[in-house]
């Protein structure tokens, strides 16, 4: 019997997925009740590899498929068409949980009806350079203590899922082709009643280490949400997007990261935050120009 379905969907990411497969190996929850769905969406370095070789000595049940690079979206409805299990834990190939992690984000959904979906908190991981260090202090801003219900939509990355919940909601929606496939499904969850939850468990999520690396990323997200602000008007407001808006918003947080962390960095948030923005709204206007919310 499979309670838990882990969904790893990966694409280049050899540097990182060593750390997150032993971290899924290492859960304290049963062995038997889990599966392992690998999907490859077109790996060109040895992600895979690695993850033949830390399978090699676990007795996991895995299936694997590839994805031929249709994007994250058409991966994860994969991962749903092919799941025995009654959740689905979506494990990005960048981060890594507490040995707990699994455990008790099951233990919470099956006392918990509502619960369309539910996350652990984010560890406080300030990673191993400038850029990774500064993109990991957002995390200062969500600590809290307990398990607490959220009207914030929650990503996919460390997340549970009620295959009930993506089910009845149509799944994800396989016209997006980059970023917001997590938040669209979220939203339609929220939309007919489902709730989501933050969790009193925790995962570690290692950034990008480059700026261009980080522009990339942003640049894709921006992307992406063009295409799903246009089927969910309120899901958020634009307006925060906008640069200067970003960067009064990283000096409000500078000091607060100053004061958490003692660490001059932290000043260099505003900066940063206005950066990351620009790169949001350029692609988010190239999906405008593209037409994407056509798609």
């Amino acid at each position: 019997m499979t309670l838990v379905t882990i969904g790893l969907c990966v694409k280049n990411c050899e540097e990182t997925v060593k750390d997150t497969m032993q971290s899924i190996l290492d859960q304290d929850f049963p062995c038997m009740l889990m599966e392992l769905i690998v999907v490859d969406d077109g790996c060109v370095d040895n992600t895979l590899s690695i993850i033949d070789d830390a399978l090699s000595e676990y007795n996991v049940k895995k299936k694997l498929f590839c994805n031929y690079g249709k994007g994250l979206s058409s991966a994860r409805q994969l991962v749903v068409d092919n799941a025995s299990g009654k959740y689905i834990l979506w494990v990005d190939g960048d981060i890594t949980m507490k040995k707990d992690y699994v455990r008790k984000l099951f233990e919470f959904m099956e006392k918990t009806p509502l619960a369309g979906c539910s996350r652990g908190k984010w560890g406080k991981y300030l990673g191993k350079n400038l850029v990774a260090t500064l993109e990991n202090m957002k995390i200062l801003y969500f600590d809290f203590e307990g398990t607490q219900r959220t009207s914030r939509l929650l990503g996919t990355a460390g997340t549970i899922q009620r295959v009930d919940a993506i089910k009845m909601v149509g799944g994800f929606d396989k016209n997006i082709s980059g970023a917001g496939e997590d938040v669209d499904l979220e939203a339609k969850m929220m939309d007919i009643g489902w709730e989501l939850y933050i969790c009193n468990t925790t995962f570690f999520h290692k950034e990008k280490t480059s700026w261009k690396g980080l522009w990339s990323q942003y640049f894709w997200w921006g992307y992406g949400a063009h295409y799903v602000f246009h089927r969910h008007k309120n899901i958020g407001r634009l307006w925060t997007m906008i640069p200067a808006v970003a960067f009064v918003t990283g000096a409000f947080h500078s000091v607060k990261a100053y004061q958490l962390t003692q660490r001059k960095v932290a000043l260099l948030l505003p900066l940063q935050y206005a950066f990351k923005r620009v790169a949001w709204c350029l692609g988010f206007i190239n999906a405008h120009f593209d037409n994407y919310e056509l798609h």
